[in-house]
This record gives structure tokens, sequence and C-alpha cells, in this order.
């Protein structure tokens, strides 16, 4: 029938551009994949001055490219920028993304990411000796995560030793480092609970404790720690 016919030739006329767009999202998986584990990969390793070095390259593909990803790929490859800027200790750039995550994502939307994403960000306002920031943000985490279900055992050990480090401020590094040592203590008992040691792979809070106590980098920490 010509409704037949022309829906027959629609489709050939339509066919090649059928087929850019499916090399086109078969290129974008293809690269936005690469670069997930490229990242995941080099944050194993502790290489985090290594990961940075092509992020202005990264950054343009993640703009070029943000319709194509889902909401969770996005939360998750963001996170994976903000976390090489902590780790290479360029705590500023990765404030705007961790803002951008904590601020603008739906709470659906990969809330592991979401989780650690709230403690990358106590992670940076420590590190940037933001304490009064600290407080409230820690206190805004733990009443969310409640909410959400989501402050599992070893989170919550997490923003309860930040807490403490925010009142920390002009005191001691022995009250510092002796509040570090306990929560590295009571976290390696609750990560042999398989559930929580999951956790490790988000975010490896117990090198950078060891940063701390060490006085020297997240880099060489997560180094030792392989």
């Amino acid at each position: 029938s010509d409704e037949e016919f022309l829906q027959t030739l629609d489709f050939l006329q339509r066919f090649p551009e059928r087929i850019k767009k499916s090399r086109r999202n078969v290129n974008f998986r293809a690269q936005s994949d690469a670069m997930r584990i490229s990242l995941q990969r080099l944050i194993y390793l502790g290489r985090f001055q290594e990961a940075v070095t092509s992020h202005g390259q990264r950054e343009g593909f993640i703009k070029k490219t943000r319709s194509m990803y889902t909401s969770e790929e996005y939360v998750q490859i963001q996170y994976l920028m903000a976390y090489t800027w902590i780790g290479a200790g360029e705590y500023r750039k990765a404030l705007p993304i961790i803002n951008s995550l904590i601020n603008e994502t739906h709470d659906k939307v990969a809330p592991d990411y979401q989780a650690f994403a709230r403690v990358l960000n106590m992670v940076i306002h420590y590190e940037l000796q933001n304490y009064t920031l600290m407080k409230y943000a820690g206190d805004m985490a733990i009443r969310l995560l409640q909410r959400r279900k989501r402050l599992s055992p070893s989170l919550k050990a997490i923003f309860r030793m930040f807490k403490k480090l925010a009142r920390f401020e002009g005191q001691s590094a022995g009250d510092i480092i002796g509040t570090l040592k306990e929560t590295k203590q009571t976290l390696i008992l609750l990560y042999e609970d398989p559930y929580e040691a999951q956790f490790l792979q988000i975010f490896d809070i117990l090198s950078w404790i060891d940063s701390k106590v060490k006085n020297i980098s997240l880099q060489t920490a997560r180094q030792q720690h392989i």
C-alpha cells in the first residue's frame, strides 16, 4: 500500500541519521567508560597528581556530552573528578563540584555517592580550615542521611569525627591526632562487615586519616595502603 511504501521510504531516508546517532552513542559510551575506569584506577593507585593533569580535557568532554549521561553516571563521574582534585590537594577546585552534587542532585540518584559527596565536603572544609562551616555541614548531613536511611555505622563514625575536629580549632595537635586514631580503630572494626567495607571503594577514609596523623599527602598515604 502507499502508506507502507511511504513508511519504508521514510525509514530508508532516516537510516543514515540513525546510523550517525548510533555511532555517536557508541563513541560516547566507549569514551565515558574509559574515562571512568581510568579515574578509578588512578584513585586506587593513589596517582592523584597524574589524574588531574588531564582534567581540562575531561571537563570539556563532560560538558560537551552532558545530555548523554544518565543522572547516576553524571553523579559518579563528577564525584571521581572531585575525589582526584582532593587527592592532589586542590580543595578549591573540588569544592564547586561537590557543592553541585549536594545541592542539585535528586535524592534518589546514586545515593551512596551522594552520601560520600558530603564526606568529601567535610574533608574540603577541614583542609581549608572552615571550621564553622564544618559544624553546620556535618549537622545537615547527619539529619539528611538519617531521614533518607543512609546513615550507616561507618558514616556515622566519620561525621562524628569531623564534628569533633571542628571543635578543635586552636587546640593541641595531640587532641586532633587522638580523635583521628580513635576513629580509625572504630572504622577498622566496622569495615570487617562487608557491607561497610564496600564504602572504602567510594572514599578511602583510612588513607585520609593516616595522611593527617603522619603529616603526609593523601597521595602518599593511599600509595602506602596498596
